[in-house]
């Protein structure tokens, strides 16, 4: 257990036995007896582990080496036979095999719970404006509201408010299943910079903000233009001020555009 806790230890990395990681890269396997390699293994190690002969088969990935599969031997052996090479060989491939399946598992696991959460954060985002929506209209439907009164009509801005919020989480998924097809468009226009941003500002729900945290948009130069998918990047910003908003305890959210500098990408 000792000598395999060192082994761990040891690594086999190239920084420490170079020429031996050298001669396993070249050819995946490396026997090291009485006449043969005894310069690849280091002989203060070989002494204190009691190592006369060493056999080790490299277990690859692609091109990277991940891990190596050592057979020690406390007696002197000149060379190693056929047999014994397929064996390890063979055995280091399986290995290999294993490792990959271990890590597709890992992969597999890691993409189930990112879909989780994606699954877990889409349906609170869209409860969020449902309810809003189904608050209101019920409202509404009780006469709650002056028909002709101010308040009726802020009800109805803020239910088309949230239904467009709704329309934009459907969109993103949408979105999302045209991205992994590779049937996701854009559609390229020039537009200004100031309009995006008032646009953005009168979308905005208002529940996003709470106190303590000051949202500014200092006005923006009309002179700047952009080229690109408007919609798309309105609801990358969309998304942005939401998480700065959202992961802001004190202070300010500041949304402004400038012109690049001469010279800065």
């Amino acid at each position: 257990a000792a000598v395999a806790d060192e082994l761990n230890a040891v690594g086999f990395n190239p920084q420490f036995m170079p020429a031996f990681y050298r001669a396993l890269t070249r050819s995946g396997t490396v026997f090291i007896g009485s006449e043969s390699g005894m310069d690849l293994f280091p002989a203060s190690l070989r002494e204190r582990w009691g190592v006369a002969a060493f056999a080790s088969q490299a277990i690859s990935r692609g091109q990277r080496i991940v891990a190596i599969l050592g057979c020690c031997y406390s007696t002197a052996r000149t060379d190693f036979g056929a047999s014994e090479i397929r064996l390890l060989s063979a055995i280091g491939s399986q290995a290999a095999v294993a490792l990959e399946n271990a890590h597709l598992m890992e992969e597999a696991r890691a993409a189930d719970r990112a879909k989780a959460e994606f699954v877990a954060t889409v349906s609170h985002e869209l409860r969020t404006p449902l309810n809003v929506i189904l608050g209101y209209t019920d409202l509404l439907r009780d006469g709650a509201f002056d028909q002709a009164g101010s308040d009726r009509a802020d009800a109805l801005g803020r239910i088309r408010q949230q239904s467009m919020q709704l329309l934009d989480l459907i969109q993103a998924m949408l979105d999302v299943n045209r991205l992994d097809s590779g049937g996701l468009r854009l559609t390229v226009e020039e537009f200004q910079a100031a309009g995006l941003l008032r646009d953005l500002r009168i979308n905005l729900p208002a529940s996003w903000c709470h106190d303590g945290v000051r949202l500014d948009w200092p006005a923006a130069d009309g002179a700047i233009q952009l080229r690109t998918d408007r919609h798309k990047l309105e609801m990358v910003l969309r998304n942005l001020i939401h998480n700065a908003l959202k992961y802001t305890d004190s202070g300010s959210v500041t949304v402004t555009v400038e012109q690049p500098r001469p010279g800065v990408a």
